[in-house]
């Protein structure tokens, strides 16, 4: 249960150094000796610079996945777990689990995740399979005086007597962070110090969330998870720029470091530890739920209560919003199956691309839409496309990817990228209701001359199959969705693909209706 306090007063800010907030300087484990060792685990003990007992166990958990905790006596477990366990027990490890041990160091790997301890003097550092340092405990960050800017490895008494664990690691220059939950502000987490608490917010302009996660991904390649329900303080470089540090006023710390190359890549471990999150009961719960499918505020927020043109304006926008729910929908069970999200910040979806570290105001929607929302009054919006080419959903204009944009667009048009290439399955009937699956299917074509596209609904998963040669249009599907219409959006850029002249669907042939400029559309002959 969370204190009263909470909710009327901020918690305390358990790092400021130096401060009064501690009864004497924080307390280090400064040397340890190894206890036992073996089968992917190791613990050591050792006094604290107060003179008090602190014992360090680490384990392989699973692969590229390692859990560190630090306590009086390797008893202590977070408290909330009397209540709650935010982390689940995990099933033995043994594959590609191994502890090593010379006279200077232990060595314990987790599959590409490798811990290294050295005891004495006390040294902790995480490497990749190739050596490469991803974090490594931080030592000697002072300021000219010679103050100190980071807390140590250990845990220090209070002054109302209770305990707070802490440690803190090193942060290269050019390193970023992401992560932390719902937080208000830019997605970078450099230069922050937040606490893992969940308070009302009353607003999105402030430091309390709903939705608080002790978490964080860095651009070295690896997460790290705090396992702990107390209030959790996370500084990310703010208090020095050269450090990471982590307090939690808890009865152990324990954190797990996921090996990730990528933000998408730690979905999976993390999702190992905490459970898996079920699919919503299809179409009903996930239009309900959908962070796009409601407007938030104290005064009325009703369409009809708006001037006319808002009106017309969110009439067409859900009635698009209809037309992409099977799209929708199979994104979203993909990002389940596949240990990522639906709504992708920029940075998850691209980590190798440098540039989408700025990207913070567009992400994509599944795997072929980039969403890049307009909030500036007059329009205007800078907008960073990745590799590729990229379609405007509402003016079919054509960009190549790999730059930024500055682009002005009207409050009713359509805020979309398309990936050129893609298939896009849809809802060719009138808006109606999300409660169950459409009548039938379409399927819009984006300048692809092949290609695949799944389709799942709760009547089962379907394949879409298309091939183009010398002018057919070859489609073919495997599953119980029916499929009633076919659409090629004209696209005005050199070299997009002719629009086909003859198409069929499982051999058989459709009619092909070239009235409208604007699109090629074909339905069963």
């Amino acid at each position: 249960m969370l204190p009263l306090q909470s909710l009327i007063q901020p918690p305390r800010q358990a790092g400021d150094l130096p401060g009064t907030t501690f009864a004497g300087p924080p307390a280090a484990l400064t040397r340890a000796r190894l206890i036992s060792s073996g089968g992917g685990r190791a613990v050591f003990a050792g006094p604290g610079s107060d003179g008090e007992p602190l014992t360090v166990q680490a384990a392989a958990v699973a692969d590229g996945v390692i859990r560190v905790s630090l306590s009086r006596d390797g008893a202590g477990r977070p408290r909330a777990e009397a209540a709650l366990a935010l982390v689940r027990d995990l099933p033995p490890y043994s594959g590609g689990a191994a502890a090593e041990r010379d006279a200077a160091e232990v060595r314990l790997q987790a599959g590409a995740l490798v811990a290294v301890v050295t005891p004495d003097p006390w040294a902790l550092r995480f490497e990749d399979a190739a050596g490469r340092t991803l974090l490594a405990l931080q030592s000697g960050d002072t300021d000219v005086t010679g103050a100190p800017c980071s807390v140590p490895f250990g845990c220090t008494r209070l002054g109302d007597g209770t305990c707070t664990f802490h440690i803190s690691f090193a942060a290269r220059p050019d390193e970023q962070f992401y992560g932390l939950g719902e937080r208000f502000g830019p997605l970078g987490k450099r230069g922050t110090r937040t606490v893992a608490w969940i308070e009302d917010a009353l607003g999105v302009s402030g430091r309390k969330v709903y939705k608080a996660v002790p978490a964080f991904w860095s651009t070295r390649g690896y997460a790290l998870v705090v396992n702990s329900g107390a209030p959790t303080e996370i500084d990310l470089g703010h208090t020095s720029h050269s450090t990471v540090s982590v307090l939690t006023p808890d009865d152990t710390l324990e954190f797990f470091v996921i090996a990730a190359a990528g933000p998408e890549d730690a979905i999976g471990p993390l999702r190992a530890l905490t459970g898996d999150v079920p699919l919503p009961p299809r179409w009903a719960w996930f239009g309900a739920l959908s962070p796009l499918n409601r407007y938030h505020g104290n005064t009325s927020r009703l369409p009809w209560d708006q001037a006319p043109e808002v009106y017309a304006s969110t009439r067409d926008i859900a009635a698009a919003r209809y037309r992409l729910l099977p799209y929708l929908y199979s994104s979203a069970i993909d990002a389940v199956r596949d240990g990522r999200t639906l709504l992708r910040p920029m940075i998850a979806a691209c980590p190798g691309d440098r540039a989408t570290r700025d990207a913070d105001g567009q992400y994509l929607l599944g795997t072929d839409l980039l969403v890049a929302p307009v909030t500036a009054a007059d329009g205007e919006q800078d907008v960073y496309l990745p590799a590729g080419d990229w379609i405007d959903y509402a003016t079919r204009a054509v960009y190549p990817g790999s730059r930024w944009l500055r682009l002005t667009r009207p409050p009713e048009q359509a805020p979309l990228f398309v990936r050129s290439g893609a298939l896009l399955p849809v809802d060719p009937g009138p808006a109606a209701s999300a409660a169950a699956d459409p009548e039938f299917i379409g399927l819009e074509v984006w300048g692809a001359a092949g290609g695949q596209v799944t389709v799942h609904e709760q009547r089962g998963t379907t394949q879409i199959t298309l091939a183009t040669s010398g002018g057919t249009a070859a489609l073919t599907t495997d599953g119980p969705a029916p499929l009633a219409r076919v659409e090629w959006p004209m696209l005005p850029a050199p070299g997009a693909p002719d629009w086909p002249r003859r198409l069929t669907v499982n051999a058989r042939p459709w009619v092909l209706d070239r009235s409208s400029p604007a699109r090629l559309s074909a339905t069963p002959a």
